[in-house]
């Protein structure tokens, strides 16, 4: 493997890494309702499944 092949790689990594950066940081765009915050909260703090029946 060359050099020009190795620098190929780092580059597509790094490529990689931005949008995975970029997707993740999506996630924190909206807030969550503070009800939310509390079901999360207690179904943690008790060790409940999250969700519903439905």
């Amino acid at each position: 493997m060359g050099a020009k092949d190795l620098n190929g790689r780092y580059q597509l990594a790094n490529k990689k890494m931005e949008m995975r950066q970029t997707a993740y940081l999506k996630l924190f765009k909206h807030q969550l309702s503070k009800n939310s915050i509390s079901e999360i909260r207690e179904a943690t703090n008790k060790a409940w499944v999250l969700g519903n029946i439905d």
